[in-house]
């Protein structure tokens, strides 16, 4: 076996077989063939809960901008909900003939402003047509494609997303750009109602994985080690961890330790489920971080339960079917009809923003 456990639940980095997502992939893919073969720009937004593996499709993202020559920073909000300006800056040509230098201590706000001293090469004459950020990052476009993913995109202040899309529209008919954004279901809610040029840019949604990528998901890289893993009990993994990506590398990282220390080639029922009281011991420290932020309001708390209830026995709902649940589930206490849509309608919007629960 490797010297490495290479299950890495929960860190972002690419897990050891990257499975099921051959999709979401492909629209990539699209998307870097038309900036470099068209010369066009793109937006794409590509959303869903927490641990499905947003972040591991934008590092491969950014990986494959890398192999296609196309120039690519990848960032998250900062703590005001803005880009870092630093990473911004990046999407520059570095100091060189016809390009622009930005000296240190110079950065590039969300207002699409460059402050502080910026060194032309070029004529003052062409600098000037180019003028503030969205003319320079136009130019070094047109040198060469620019790529820019913000992960954890849901955390953009308003004022902040709105000057990111507001340039995205104005370079992508002008220049080779790609602005590719991911984040949980509340991003989508946040561009919903926006600007018609959100609303008809791509948008992907990413979810469980299928019975068979679930089992890939593990099987694969502890067969690269030679470890077989017992059928019956491969199907038991598969439907404990929901075909949940996170979950699943939970798992992963449990058996492989299991076969590590015993140095095992075949995982067997016994096997499985030693291996089940460490995948499931981790999980619980996951839900008890949530059920720690629900149980600060006993009726988000009681409204959880509600929805976790009718999820449990199989019912599929939109948002309408949550706030129908969560009236039911406070009808006793509040008899008064309107008062209890309201407070149904609260409480269904608290945990949408928490991503307990998503259209």
């Amino acid at each position: 076996m490797r010297k490495h456990n290479p299950f890495t639940p929960g860190t972002g980095k690419s897990p050891p077989r990257l499975v099921g997502r051959q999709g979401q992939q492909g629209e990539y893919h699209g998307y870097l063939a038309r900036l470099r073969d068209q010369q066009r720009g793109e937006l794409c937004v590509l959303y869903g809960p927490r641990g499905v593996g947003k972040t591991v499709l934008l590092n491969w993202l950014e990986a494959e901008c890398v192999s296609a020559g196309v120039t690519v920073v990848q960032a998250q909000p900062d703590r005001n909900g803005e880009v870092p300006k630093d990473r911004l800056a990046e999407l520059l040509p570095d100091a060189g003939a016809g390009q622009v230098t930005v000296e240190a201590g110079a950065g590039v706000d969300l207002g699409m402003r460059l402050h502080g001293s910026v060194k032309a090469t070029r004529s003052a004459a062409e600098a000037g047509q180019e003028g503030g950020l969205e003319g320079r990052l136009r130019q070094a476009c047109l040198s060469g494609p620019r790529a820019l993913l913000v992960d954890e995109a849901h955390n953009l202040a308003k004022g902040a997303r709105i000057e990111l899309l507001n340039l995205a529209q104005n370079l992508i008919d002008k220049a080779p750009f790609l602005l590719a954004l991911a984040g949980t279901p509340g991003l989508a809610l946040a561009l919903r109602g926006g600007s018609t040029f959100v609303e008809r840019a791509p948008k992907m949604s990413i979810g469980l994985l299928s019975e068979a990528a679930a089992a890939e998901a593990i099987e694969a890289p502890m067969q690269e080690d030679g470890v077989s893993i017992d059928r019956q009990g491969m199907r038991g993994i598969v439907e404990d961890a929901q075909r949940y990506p996170f979950f699943l590398q939970q798992w992963g990282r449990a058996l492989w330790d299991c076969a590590s220390q015993a140095g095992a080639q075949h995982l067997g029922k016994a096997e499985v489920q030693a291996a089940a009281k460490t995948a499931q011991a981790q999980r619980l420290e996951f839900y008890e971080a949530r059920y720690s932020c629900l149980r600060r309001d006993a009726a988000l708390l009681t409204a959880a339960v509600a929805v976790g209830e009718a999820y449990d026995s199989g019912g599929q709902f939109d948002e309408g079917g949550v706030v129908e649940l969560i009236s039911q589930a406070l009808a006793a206490g509040m008899p008064d009809a309107d008062a209890r849509r309201q407070k149904a309608q609260a409480l269904t919007d608290a945990l949408n923003a928490m991503d307990y629960v998503w259209r």
